[in-house]
């Protein structure tokens, strides 16, 4: 894996808590970086800090406020709390930590220490921060109740894994030392890496302060948790819900290019519903309609008043349909897998535009009623 690949990753701090339960599927790489933070201490002491990634990593080994989660039997969304315990270690008696939780269980390397400034004893510091993590969680388990009824829970097992690195690599980074070593001692000027060896430095570091975390089994499941929040769109999907619930319900079970399939489906019946309401338009050119690809389709659309795509969808309006058909036939598993929560939230996005469309047209009718019915 190049250090390019790697760097894709979405950061756990980028999940809030409800996001990582909820969203995350199963065996999504998310990256953890351990490495530290400067930070400053009563305004005026140089200090270190732990990551926002390891800080969101405790946040989930110890949730502390509710979480709102739709509970599968309640059939509505709740407040969660956590039922487990995991037994983090508390700082040390007189240690300073820079922020109100204490994270130093990680690793008493993460505390504050005035005199570390340079890159080789930061790497080292993270380095040791990635192994006491491996050490002492290389899995866990989150298990949340309900408030309304304590018997319905939700679990979530997670691993930790560090990413590995390749032989090409490792040689290459034993030779890289080498030759640093033999300019150091004769006084050299080091050589200027090329773009492909800087790569595959910036790897081998960042390898030594990056863990994975992978979700490795959830009950309820994923689309169980889901399916209840996406009965809405029935009323726009109609007969073609089924597509909808199939892709959530593939990507749960760890299978992308297939769940690619069917929200592309979705996106391609929205579009032949904007269609139908075109046909009739007397400048309507059926002819060139057919005859043009999605993206050109979607601007004929446009000129005639029908949009298929809300405005938030603008930056990526050329894109999300190359995209889908991307995931089918040219990515791989593990990338739909990633870009489906976003794919995904494409095409809700679309659907909730239509809700808000038959709503407004339900309460124009609604008012034009009343109004003359009074009169």
């Amino acid at each position: 894996m190049s250090s390019k690949e790697f760097k894709n990753y979405p950061h756990l701090s980028s999940f809030s808590i409800e996001q990582i339960i909820r969203d995350v599927g199963l065996y999504s790489i998310v990256q953890i970086s351990t490495w530290s933070q400067k930070a400053t201490f009563q305004g005026k002491t140089s200090a270190l800090s732990v990551s926002d990634d390891v800080k969101r990593l405790y946040d989930l080994l110890s949730i502390s406020k509710p979480v709102n989660l739709p509970c599968v039997k309640c059939k509505k969304e709740y407040p969660f709390v956590q039922t487990n315990e995991l037994g983090i270690n508390k700082a040390r008696a007189g240690m300073v930590d820079t922020s109100p939780t204490n994270y130093s269980f990680f690793s008493n390397t993460m505390m504050l220490n005035p005199d570390i400034e340079n890159e080789r004893s930061l790497n080292e510091i993270a380095n040791t921060c990635q192994s006491v993590i491996l050490k002492e969680l290389p899995f866990f388990v989150v298990e949340l109740r309900c408030t309304f009824n304590p018997d319905h829970k939700i679990r979530c097992a997670f691993s930790l894994e560090s990413p590995t690195i390749d032989i090409e690599t490792e040689r290459f980074y034993r030779e890289y030392l080498l030759k640093k070593l033999k300019a150091y001692d004769q006084e050299a000027t080091e050589e200027t890496l090329s773009a492909k060896d800087q790569e595959k430095l910036d790897y081998y570091h960042w390898t030594n302060h990056t863990l994975y975390l992978k979700k490795v089994g959830q009950s309820p499941s994923l689309a169980d948790m889901q399916f209840f929040d996406l009965r809405k769109y029935q009323k726009i999907l109609k007969e073609n819900y089924h597509e909808l619930t199939r892709a959530i319900g593939l990507f749960s079970a760890g299978v992308g290019i297939g769940s690619f399939v069917y929200l592309r489906r979705i996106l391609e019946r929205l579009c032949e519903d904007s269609h139908q309401q075109c046909v009739s338009f007397p400048d309507w050119d059926e002819g060139k309609y057919k005859s043009s690809h999605f993206n050109e389709r979607v601007e004929l659309l446009e000129q005639h008043g029908v949009l298929l795509l809300p405005s938030e969808l603008t930056p990526v309006k050329n894109k999300l349909y190359s995209v889908m058909s991307k995931g089918i036939h040219e990515y791989s598993e593990k990338e739909c897998l990633e870009l489906f929560p976003c794919v995904q939230m494409a095409i809700e996005l679309i659907l909730d535009k239509r809700l808000e469309e038959i709503d407004r047209e339900a309460k124009i009718k609604e008012m034009v009623k009343q109004i003359n019915n009074a009169t």
